[in-house]
């Protein structure tokens, strides 16, 4: 480690003529692929969009990962991919700035190409509550921070947070 230490690959920004996109603000590892999100870029190709852009890499035949799936935001609004958790079996991106900062998950499922299987939301549709700021899953569970959430609906300073919790029961999942 320190001065001398070397990486073992660098993966740079696959939208790099754009500024200000914040590559790699989340990155999550699912055994040879992992995602990383661009929240602040978008399908225009042009900077401050905020439509936001989720990249999935996975490791090739000379263990070096490799770009293989772009997935770019279903409703073209703010900050999608501020954070993303790669599961077995799904992708769970978070929208925390959707809907004047309600914010709105988006889950994909891996095993049919990262298309897109549903969306959560809040049950209490509280503005700047910004769902979907941190996001993660285990075992059939995803679990979504709302850190704007107040704890009262109609309060409008108390900005206490919360963390939702789904549950998948069949097809379907719950909070």
């Amino acid at each position: 480690y320190g001065i001398n230490s070397r990486h073992n690959q660098y993966i740079g920004n696959p939208s790099s003529d754009i500024s200000d996109s914040h590559f790699g603000v989340s990155l999550s590892l699912n055994n040879n692929t992992f995602a990383t999100s661009e929240p602040t870029d978008g399908i225009t190709g042009e900077s401050n969009t905020n439509d936001g852009l989720v990249f999935i890499y996975t490791i090739n035949n000379d263990n070096n990962f490799v770009l293989t799936k772009t997935i770019t935001n279903p409703f073209n609004d703010y900050y999608f991919g501020t954070s993303v958790h790669l599961d077995t079996n799904i992708l769970v991106v978070g929208t925390p700035k959707h809907n004047s900062s309600i914010g709105i998950v988006h889950i994909y499922d891996r095993n049919d190409d990262y298309s897109l299987i549903t969306t959560l939301t809040t049950t209490t549709q509280i503005g700047n509550s910004r769902f979907g700021a941190k996001v993660c899953s285990h075992n059939n569970q995803i679990f979504v921070s709302a850190p704007g959430e107040d704890q009262t609906a109609g309060a409008t300073s108390d900005y206490t947070g919360c963390v939702y919790i789904f549950q998948k029961s069949g097809n379907n999942w719950y909070e």
